[in-house]
């Protein structure tokens, strides 16, 4: 799906336009996507729960799963929550993507997020 999300964004940055997509619909290589020119133009975070922050707000995760969008399947499991941000951190990391690790409180200023 993200080729065709990629030409949307590319369409926006032509036409100067905002554009915000968020969550699974980005892969970590979403750079390679994209030339320098749309590059520059291109703000990216990825949000990451580290594992202490999972271990110790699960229920909290849970609870506010929903709140951005219906999920279709509300089941959520601890390890594979923890499993998913401890790769999309290594992910991060490995291709020098912009993110946050989230370690005590998840309180993500926006004004810093694409210092």
């Amino acid at each position: 799906m993200f080729p065709i999300i990629a030409e949307i964004a590319k369409t926006a940055i032509e036409n100067k336009q905002s554009l915000i997509i968020e969550g699974v619909y980005i892969p970590p290589d979403y750079k390679e996507y994209f030339d320098s020119g749309y590059l520059a133009h291109i703000k990216y975070v990825c949000l990451i729960f580290s594992r202490n922050y999972t271990e110790n707000n699960f229920d909290l995760i849970k609870e506010k799963a929903n709140v951005i969008e219906e999920r279709l399947d509300d089941t959520l499991c601890r390890q594979a929550l923890i499993d998913e941000n401890l790769f999309n951190l290594k992910q991060c990391e490995k291709l020098k993507n912009n993110y946050r690790l989230i370690e005590s409180e998840y309180n993500v200023d926006t004004d810093d997020l694409f210092e």
